[in-house]
C-alpha cells in the first residue's frame, strides 16, 4: 500500500476528475474512557468524507462529514464499531450523545456502524472513528496535518461509472 501525506491526499481529492470519492484515513492508538477509566482502543482517524466513500450508513445516529472535518480540533465527535459498543456499552442505544473521553478530552458519541463494517483494512477492526481534523489531539506527540514530507495516511476511492480502470489509474499517477 501506498502511503499518502494529507497535503497531497487534499490535492488529489481537489483535482480529481475520475473519482466520485476519494477518502483517507490513518490508523492510531487511542485512548478511550468513561467514568474515570481509560482502556487502549485503535481507531481511524479519517476524513469527512470516508463513509460516503464508501457508501456506508450508520446503524444508529449518523456520521461524521465534511463539516465535520474542515478545521483542526474544531469538532470532537466519535463513530463506535458495532462490536465496540456491543462491549462497551451492551448495545444501549442512548450512547449517542454521550460524551466519552478519548486522549484526555472530551467526545461526543455520534454513530454506531452495523455490525458488519469493520472499515477498510481486512487485517484490522478499529473500535472507532474520529475526523481527521482532530489529529493533534489524537496524536500529540506528532502533528503532521501540513507536512507534506510526512507520507502515513492511506488513500481510498471509488471510481465514477463512467470511468475505465485504465483512465483511472493514468491519473492516480
Amino acid at each position: 500500500f501506498p502511503t499518502f501525506s494529507y497535503p497531497d491526499y487534499v490535492d488529489l481529492r481537489n483535482r480529481n476528475t475520475t473519482f466520485a470519492g476519494l477518502a483517507g484515513y490513518r490508523f492510531s492508538p487511542m485512548h478511550f474512557g468513561e467514568g474515570g477509566t481509560a482502556i487502549r482502543v485503535w481507531g481511524y482517524l479519517a476524513t469527512g468524507n470516508y463513509f460516503t466513500t464508501l457508501g456506508v450508513a450508520p446503524l444508529l445516529g449518523r456520521v461524521f462529514g465534511a463539516d465535520d472535518d474542515r478545521a483542526p480540533g474544531a469538532h470532537p465527535v466519535v463513530v463506535l464499531s458495532y462490536h465496540f459498543w456491543q462491549r462497551q456499552f451492551a448495545l444501549d442505544h442512548s450512547v449517542i450523545g454521550r460524551d466519552v473521553t478519548i486522549n484526555g478530552r472530551r467526545y461526543t458519541v455520534i454513530g454506531v456502524m452495523p455490525a458488519g463494517f469493520i472499515g477498510t483494512e481486512r487485517y484490522f477492526a478499529p473500535d472507532l472513528w474520529v475526523p481527521m481534523m482532530m489529529q493533534a489531539q489524537i496524536e500529540p506527540a506528532n502533528p503532521w496535518l501540513d507536512r507534506r514530507q510526512t507520507q502515513n495516511m492511506f488513500v481510498i476511492g471509488r471510481r465514477r461509472i463512467d470511468v475505465t480502470d485504465s483512465r483511472a489509474e493514468t491519473e492516480l499517477e
